[in-house]
């Protein structure tokens, strides 16, 4: 098991997806956090749904890792997916939505059942600057008749929620895209920013970004570590 994609925009520039959708959808070195060159700078200014697509491998687990900032967006009414998860039919399976929470701004995750049911998993508070992380995890149930699929939330490291009992083994399989952005807004105006995206195919820890000017400047999983201290892998 391994890391699928990283997205870290430090081009400055949006070729690290597959495609792209809408103008509002930009990478500006204004956007990139926790010191990095660059992020994902998201206009909300219309209700058009804009994106960057990443393509994948199929899988039905996933672990990403993404850097997200409000940037002070005002939001009076519903809420904003900003990265949300689907298979080559196109079809939904996991979505992150930016939304407020009382004063705070906040992240929640949810996940789609076999019957169709869009199901809340959990939502996390976020501050209102560049240093959330934010990690997400599912797994689809292991058979039809088994209600065991799996979906959480941490953010900033700590466990938010979680649900162990999903019913998801039919519609939960074969995600093959990651797209971020902007979709299914409520009353919303600003910019938002999205940087440094992580995806791996297990379950593993991916934790944040390390603080610029190090030696390395972002965190190394213990296997590529290795690799790198035996020369096997150049950084």
């Amino acid at each position: 098991m391994a890391e699928v994609f990283t997205l870290t925009h430090d081009a400055v520039d949006l070729s690290e997806y597959t495609s792209t959708s809408g103008a509002d959808i930009t990478a500006t070195a204004g956007a990139g956090l926790c010191g990095t060159a660059g992020g994902m700078n998201v206009l909300i200014d219309d209700i058009a749904e804009q994106y960057g697509r990443k393509d994948f491998a199929a899988g039905d687990e996933f672990r990403t890792r993404f850097y997200i900032d409000p940037n002070g967006v005002t939001i009076t009414a519903g809420a904003m997916r900003v990265l949300w998860w689907k298979n080559a039919a196109g079809t939904t399976k996991y979505q992150c939505y930016l939304q407020m929470s009382g004063a705070n701004y906040a992240i929640r995750l949810y996940a789609y059942t076999d019957g169709g049911s869009n199901t809340t998993v959990a939502t996390g508070t976020l501050t209102d600057d560049g240093t959330n992380y934010v990690e997400v995890y599912f797994k689809a149930a292991t058979g039809s008749a088994s209600n065991d699929g799996i979906a959480r939330l941490w953010i900033k490291g700590s466990l938010i929620g979680e649900l162990t009992n999903i019913d998801n083994y039919d519609y939960s399989d074969d995600i093959n895209q990651l797209r971020v952005g902007k979709s299914d807004m409520g009353t919303i105006d600003g910019a938002i920013f999205i940087d440094e995206i992580v995806c791996r195919d297990d379950n593993t820890e991916i934790g944040p970004v390390a603080a610029a000017g190090g030696a390395l400047h972002r965190l190394v999983s213990p296997v590529r570590l290795g690799m790198l201290s035996g020369g096997g892998l150049a950084l």
